[in-house]
């Protein structure tokens, strides 16, 4: 009973300090958890990174690593000409609340960035749908310049393979992107429209859908909840089709104890 309770009470504490945990069974070797559905796994990695792996339809096999969505937590730091920089993680700064696990249906974890400030990220995992929420839990050094809880979402482009320029936009004219913006207008693009364009007409948004046929019709909504909101990182010249990053970040002063919620779901 007393080797029973010790366990329970290693397994259910905070681990402090290095790289999260790892898991040592085949398919999450490596990973620190895991999480499988049958329209998508989830994974989160010992540096903090998480992955979303959509299931292809008719192996039900997981797709190309290349095509998977990657979704790292990070802070922002607005300098005084009003850009944003992303605080870079320190390699021995995890600690993991939630143990290690290959059917991690919740997941909490905490990282420390340059300068010292610390947040927490919370998920939340059910088939075909993801709840992400965090929060800043102590500035560090950081206290100079305005920060704030952000996560990117890595939408890869899955088109790097299609070499001649007619075919991609033959192909990019079927992918549809719907937004709903902060003012609740509604905005909807194809494929073959720059990411540099739609960033323009939609600024900050709530709401996308995101139709990419590549993905065997499988359809991702990108919800960014009451208090939250999505932005183009970087926006550029190249077609919306081959692939963007999203920045959610949550309204800092509404945000205490991670209130904000971004919902993330694969159809």
């Amino acid at each position: 009973m007393k080797k029973s309770l010790a366990l329970l009470l290693l397994s259910s504490a905070t681990v402090f300090g290095g790289e999260l945990p790892e898991l040592f069974e085949k398919p999450w070797m490596a990973w620190y958890s895991g999480y499988e559905g049958k329209k998508m796994h989830f994974g989160v990695a010992p540096d903090g990174q998480a992955s979303l792996i959509p299931i292809d339809e008719k192996s039900k096999d997981r797709i190309s690593q290349g095509n998977w969505l990657s979704i790292r937590p990070v802070i922002l730091e607005t300098m005084p000409d009003g850009r944003d920089v992303v605080k870079s993680a320190i390699e021995d700064g995890w600690e993991a609340i939630t143990p290690e696990s290959n059917e991690a249906e919740e997941v909490k974890y905490r990282g420390t960035v340059t300068g010292g400030a610390k947040y927490e990220v919370h998920y939340q995992v059910d088939d075909g749908e993801i709840i992400a929420s965090g929060q800043i839990l102590d500035k560090g050094e950081l206290t100079e310049n305005p920060i704030r809880f952000a996560i990117r979402v890595i939408i890869p482009n899955v088109y790097r393979h299609v070499d001649e320029e007619e075919k991609l936009l033959e192909r990019a004219e079927d992918d549809r992107f719907d937004f709903v913006k902060v003012d609740k207008k509604k905005a909807k693009f194809k494929g073959d429209e720059t990411v540099e364009a739609v960033a323009k007409e939609c600024g900050p948004f709530r709401y996308l859908r995101a139709e990419i046929e590549n993905y065997n019709g499988g359809r991702f909504e990108f919800d960014a909840g009451d208090i939250g909101q999505f932005e183009f990182e970087k926006p550029d010249a190249d077609l919306i089709a081959k692939g963007f990053t999203l920045v959610w970040t949550p309204d800092p002063a509404k945000n205490a104890g991670g209130k904000g919620k971004m919902l993330l779901e694969y159809k």
